[in-house]
């Protein structure tokens, strides 16, 4: 756990919600140019990548072993228009 008086955490704190912000808004556009036919949009979709990490990481594991589940209906990643 930082220090509350750390310089990162009073940046992140102060700073933060517009960062995140400003990245929902980049993706979006990035997103929007790629459907409509610039492929190279996609590199700089920053908030992208790190979905595409996490999805990897711990969204294939947590699917797996929900379809593991005998009484569950089986989750299909196709669905997820991004993936």
């Amino acid at each position: 756990m930082a220090k509350p008086w750390n310089k990162a955490v009073a940046f992140l704190r102060k700073y933060g919600y517009y960062i995140l912000l400003a990245l929902i808004i980049e993706s979006f556009f990035c997103n929007t140019l790629v459907r409509s036919g610039v492929e190279q949009a996609d590199w700089f979709n920053i908030l992208g990548w790190i979905m595409k990490f996490a999805t990897n990481i711990f969204g294939y594991p947590i699917v797996a072993l929900w379809n593991l589940l005998p009484w569950r209906t089986k989750i299909y990643w196709r669905i997820i228009p991004w993936l």
